[in-house]
């Protein structure tokens, strides 16, 4: 076995580590009338964003950051990660509006993440990323045929789509599912890139592929069903135990820094 496949599975059997020790969250049940004025102000950008009208964006996302950052989040319908989450793509959208030369790719893909990250949380029952499923799935199943035939520049062509796709929704999947599930998701993907074995790779995007349909439309305990018994493998469970620890209190760190820059007037 070699030096690829050593990374990749360490990579790969990171996420098993979690699920008999990480709590599932289920999506709340209903969100708070802030969280809906949220995803209004998030569409508002989005518009002015296509619009090309930058200023007027930039003085939206101001409004929704000021909102956001002003509320109390305490006992809220939302965990720590899709705090940082929602603040992550807050700060992006900044980042994109206030470049010298703007990226008009960066900046609807960003507005579109706004968009879908605040929509989860004030839709936890028909989230707008659950749109995406067809479009998941058909890039998901375009991987296995460069994997039998083990070509990998096509291969590696094939995921590079399924990953900005999952990228661009992954925000609302980080507010909607539970760290567990989310963590397990980003980690099959970093396998599908780092793996060299084919037959390995396949066995990844089995899993992968297997995952789909209870993201999407089942709930948290369907989605830890499908993966039964892989548990069995793990032997790292304290080491990641301990690196989600550490996870969590650097997200904490990183909010708190968001709400100082918010007070400070760093997004006007």
């Amino acid at each position: 076995m070699g030096k690829g496949w050593s990374g990749g599975l360490l990579l790969l059997v990171s996420v098993w580590l979690m699920w008999g020790s990480v709590p599932v969250v289920e999506a709340a049940t209903e969100a708070p009338q802030e969280a809906l004025e949220w995803a209004n102000l998030a569409r508002k950008v989005e518009e002015l964003v296509i619009r090309g009208d930058l200023v007027s964006a930039r003085d939206q996302l101001a409004v929704l950051s000021r909102r956001f950052s002003g509320a109390d989040l305490s006992g809220k319908h939302l965990h720590v990660d899709a705090i940082h989450a929602l603040s992550g793509t807050l700060l992006e959208m900044e980042r994109q509006l206030n470049r010298v030369r703007p990226d008009e790719t960066g900046l609807l893909r960003t507005a579109r993440q706004l968009v879908i990250a605040f929509d989860a949380a004030a839709h936890p029952h028909q989230p707008l990323w659950k749109e995406s499923y067809d479009t998941i799935r058909k890039h998901s199943e375009a991987l296995l045929l460069p994997i039998r035939m083990q070509r990998r520049e096509a291969y590696d062509t094939a995921l590079e789509r399924l990953e900005q796709e999952y990228r661009l929704i992954r925000p609302g999947l980080v507010v909607a599912k539970s760290p567990a599930v989310v963590s397990r998701m980003d980690s099959l993907m970093a396998f599908l890139k780092k793996a060299q074995d084919w037959k390995e790779i396949r066995y990844a995007a089995d899993q992968w592929l297997a995952l789909l349909q209870p993201l999407f439309f089942g709930t948290e305990k369907e989605v830890m069903a499908v993966v039964t018994g892989w548990d069995e493998r793990v032997t790292w469970r304290f080491a990641l135990w301990l690196g989600m620890l550490t996870a969590t209190a650097l997200t904490w760190a990183s909010w708190n820094k968001y709400r100082q820059t918010v007070a400070s007037g760093g997004t006007g």
